[in-house]
């Protein structure tokens, strides 16, 4: 009887996987291939936008928190703490921005500052004139100008997790007389180095109050965001 053709190709492989098996950690590595396989899966999907659907948002209440320090005593604390800072700079952008506008009793001294175009003129029957127009300003301070997210050593490839203050400046709202407020906090994921963040494609709009004069402070903007 003729002996049965071998494939050579065939012989190859299992050579191959037998010399792979004596090694002591080969089911390890094996098993972290299929694990960053999966992972990248996952970051895949997530960088293609399907998450935005609600079949695949996931409960916030199973994602890790990371915090943020803001100064170099906290960020080195952190770090004591077992955890790996990953500093940022603090970086102002430009479209994000308040105003303010202030009034003046000429004859009192006293001083009313408003946020809104419509209290200017909530206030000329008071005898206020206006001493400053309306100015746009950038209305967050931060301690430092650099940051740092407090991220566990533990944290996984395409891990899901919520960034609770947020260190780059992302347009969170929008108002129709030019406020635009800092988006505070949001959900990102973990791509090796750095987050990548899940943020909002267009953003929301700001609603002032229209009854009330908005004159308690110069952050008036603030309360509304």
């Amino acid at each position: 009887m003729a002996s049965r053709n071998k494939n050579p190709f065939k012989i190859f492989i299992m050579s191959i996987l037998r010399w792979l098996c004596t090694f002591k950690f080969f089911s390890v590595i094996i098993e972290g291939l299929i694990k960053f396989w999966v992972y990248q899966i996952d970051l895949d999907r997530f960088k293609s936008k399907k998450q935005a659907s609600p079949r695949f948002r996931t409960d916030r209440s199973n994602l890790r928190i990371i915090k943020t320090a803001r100064d170099e005593e906290s960020i080195n604390q952190g770090a004591q703490d077992g955890y790996k800072p990953l500093v940022k700079k603090v970086e102002p952008a430009d479209e994000i921005r308040s105003k303010y506008s202030v009034l003046q009793n000429p004859i009192t001294g006293e001083i009313r500052t408003i946020g809104d175009f419509r209290a200017k003129s909530w206030n000329k029957d008071d005898g206020f004139v206006t001493v400053i127009g309306f100015t746009f300003y950038y209305p967050y301070h931060f301690p430092s100008p650099f940051a740092a997210y407090l991220v566990p050593k533990d944290i996984m490839l395409a891990e899901r997790v919520i960034l609770e203050d947020l260190i780059e400046d992302i347009v969170a709202e929008k108002s129709n007389q030019g406020n635009v407020s800092r988006l505070k906090s949001c959900e990102a994921v973990r791509n090796g180095r750095d987050f990548e963040l899940d943020i909002p494609d267009e953003p929301g709009w700001l609603t002032l109050n229209t009854t009330v004069p908005l004159e308690s402070s110069v952050l008036l903007y603030t309360h509304y965001i």
